[in-house]
């Protein structure tokens, strides 16, 4: 079973842990049952990191790696990478490759190395997301080449792909062309409007009878889509008169973008361009192959690798050879495996890439055991991360027309009111199709509330509240958007209280509060509406100040376990997912859930922040302070420590002066407390 994260797989063991648990008390006799019990915790339940991790070190002697071999924390890898990319440019202009001193002036001149850094970095990271990137490689140059030569030019993928598709956007106007005049067959057109769809059907037909780049080329830059006629105030009576305006205006944008973004120059420019770069791309793969090297040699020294290495590991192990088409074929190994496993399920299949999809494919025996995966392609986030959401769509659409397995839709929602999901079918069944989003959103794929679900019976329904600028009535002048905004939501919210309804009963869910939490709840208190928020006000000035002092320093958060120092990294940069813990209820002090020291480059934590080299670390916690090596504060001085203090001392005095804050009859402090003015704890 492969999850998507170590907590899942957990989880997954725990639940059908006691699941088998249930069962046995029912069939204590049942040595079957037992057996299992004994077996789930070793059972192979895991993230595919982790499969690929237990993998490798059962056959390390075939991959020649120490199997004591760990996995590098950022920063250590950052360094190596580093290193790595030094020696490579180091080689590369001690070599005097004329390729070589062409690819750097043309991409990076100037002084700095900085732009060759990250190009050659972008391509190493792209080919780790292919089973074979040898093979990518090399398919990439054969298609460039293709480009590069006059004769192969038209028939090249990549001007195919882009010739398609700007036929297949004419084809939606020219639908939709045909559905507008079939609306307005038998009216009265005015003239000057009839003639408009004319002119701009004979051009849009003219661009859909041409069969090669250069004739598209050609008939689109000699023509243009005609003005849209000024219109008199009999013409905007008309009651198709907004239709033809908003489609002439599509036409108008779509044509004007493929002119200024696609087909710039005609064919022959363009191959003269591509066979100009050809060898610049030749380079540049020499480039990132040889990184690939460096960078692994340096890992193999420290005996770190990082996630990617333990799935091409993986694969090594699995894959005994790639045939010309680049098909991979399962090792020994793999077949060993694939008898093992008689069911092999896949979770959060949607974000599946390449090379995890290869090793499925060399577990995966339809003589020996069934792939069973999960997933929903509306749900992929993690395209960035080379995640390949087609990978579902095609073993969905296989499997649809029952062409080797099954496919099932999970349509049945437990968890959503059917307002939400009647509203939420409305809006996808308008935005999305095969084209945007990958998937047809029908009446075969529309969720559905689940027989017998909690909230089936749940009678509220969706709505949208609109506000336009120059016409709402706010509760009082508020020319600020978010005030406008939260004066609609104020007004709604009174309804709502007045309906019934309980301040309990609501929430307001933003997708970001920064610059719109606290002026909202100050709006609805101001108006008599309770307000409870998580605020992180701070924030924002925290990240400025490391992106401007720290930026090129070694940096760290330091104290006690359970102070939130690994929770706060996580609030100023979300990407690091750091595990956090709760404080420990039998000694009421944080656990250590932080056990060692880790640097992150705090480039990849702060895009925005222009040169910056430093590092930023999450330290363990500790569990006591040496205070002998501070200064200490005298025991009169000690209240002044007490922000909380501060305010009483500013309004009254205690009624004795060596006041311990503790017993006294007459302490400021204490009345304070007893007033609710500070919190007793």
């Amino acid at each position: 079973v492969m999850t998507f994260t170590n907590a899942a797989a957990a989880e997954m063991k725990e639940r059908i842990s006691l699941d088998l648990e249930e069962r046995l008390a029912k069939d204590p006799e049942n040595h079957y049952l037992r057996k299992q019990i004994r077996k789930i915790r070793q059972a192979d339940i895991s993230t595919v990191h982790s499969f690929c991790n237990h993998l490798i070190r059962t056959h390390y002697n075939e991959l020649s790696i120490d199997p004591s071999f760990r996995i590098g924390e950022e920063g250590e890898l950052f360094l190596l990478r580093q290193q790595a990319i030094e020696q490579l440019l180091e080689e590369a202009y001690a070599s005097g490759r004329e390729s070589f001193v062409k690819f750097a002036e043309s991409y990076a001149p100037g002084k700095s190395d900085k732009v060759l850094e990250e190009l050659v970095g972008d391509l190493y990271r792209f080919s780790r997301s292919f089973p074979n990137a040898s093979f990518w490689f090399e398919k990439t140059k054969q298609e460039a080449l293709q480009l590069a030569e006059a004769k192969e030019w038209d028939n090249s993928p990549a001007v195919m792909l882009i010739f398609l598709k700007a036929k297949k956007e004419l084809l939606q106007e020219k639908e939709a062309l045909s559905k507008l005049l079939k609306n307005i067959a038998g009216e009265e057109v005015p003239e000057k409007y009839g003639v408009l769809l004319q002119d701009v059907s004979e051009y849009v037909e003219a661009l859909s009878q041409t069969e090669s780049y250069d004739a598209y080329y050609m008939v689109l830059s000699r023509g243009s889509v005609p003005a849209f006629p000024r219109a008199t105030k009999k013409d905007k009576e008309w009651a198709d008169y907004e239709i033809v305006k908003e489609w002439h205006q599509e036409v108008k944008e779509l044509l004007q973008k493929q002119k200024e973004t696609v087909f710039t120059a005609p064919a022959e420019e363009l191959q003269r361009e591509a066979a100009g770069i050809y060898p610049l791309l030749e380079e540049y793969i020499v480039l990132a192959q040889r990184f690939e090297e460096i960078y692994l040699a340096y890992k193999k020294e420290k005996n770190v690798y990082d996630f990617d290495d333990l799935e091409h590991f993986a694969l090594e192990l699995l894959v005994d050879h790639y045939d010309k088409g680049g098909q991979a074929y399962p090792s020994e190994t793999a077949k060993t495996l694939a008898k093992k496993y008689k069911m092999i399920f896949v979770d959060e299949y949607q974000d599946t890439n390449l090379v995890q999809e290869t090793i499925l494919e060399m577990l995966s025996e339809k003589d020996n055991n069934t792939l069973f995966t999960v997933g929903d392609v509306k749900q992929s986030i993690y395209r960035f991360r080379q995640a390949r959401p087609d990978l579902f769509l095609r073993r969905n659409e296989k499997y649809h027309n029952e062409e080797e397995g099954v496919s099932i839709e999970l349509r049945d929602n437990f968890r959503s009111a059917p307002g939400v999901l009647c509203f939420t079918n409305y809006v996808f069944s308008r935005l999305m199709e095969r084209d945007f989003g990958g998937v047809d959103y029908n009446e075969e794929t529309a969720l559905r509330a689940g027989e017998g679900g909690p909230m089936l019976e749940d009678k509220e329904t969706s709505e949208l509240l609109f506000f336009v600028k120059d016409s709402v009535q706010t509760l009082e002048e508020a020319p600020e958007d978010v005030v406008t905004e939260t004066a609609l939501i104020t007004k709604r919210i009174q309804e709502l209280i007045e309906e019934g309804y309980h301040y309990g009963d609501i929430v307001i869910l933003l997708r970001s509060g920064a610059g719109r939490m606290e002026p909202m709840a100050e709006f609805l208190e101001k108006n008599g509406i309770p307000v409870s928020c998580e605020n992180k006000t701070g924030i924002s000035d925290l990240i400025a100040y490391i992106s401007q002092t720290c930026k090129n320093e070694i940096s760290s958060f330091a104290g006690v376990s359970g102070a939130g120092k690994s929770t706060l990294m996580n609030t100023l940069f979300p990407s690091l997912s750091l595990e956090t813990g709760k404080l420990s209820e039998k000694i009421g002090r944080g656990k250590n859930t932080t056990r060692v020291a880790e640097l992150f480059p705090l480039y990849t934590l702060l895009p925005a922040a222009n040169n910056c080299e430093g590092f930023i670390a999450d330290t363990p916690g500790f569990s006591m302070i040496d205070f002998s090596r501070f200064d200490f504060y005298k025991l009169e001085d000690l209240p002044n420590t007490f922000r909380e203090f501060r305010h009483v001392f500013e309004k009254n005095n205690c009624l004795y002066k060596n006041c311990t804050h503790t017993k006294e009859d007459g302490c400021a402090i204490i009345d304070a407390v007893k007033n609710g003015i500070i919190p007793e704890e």
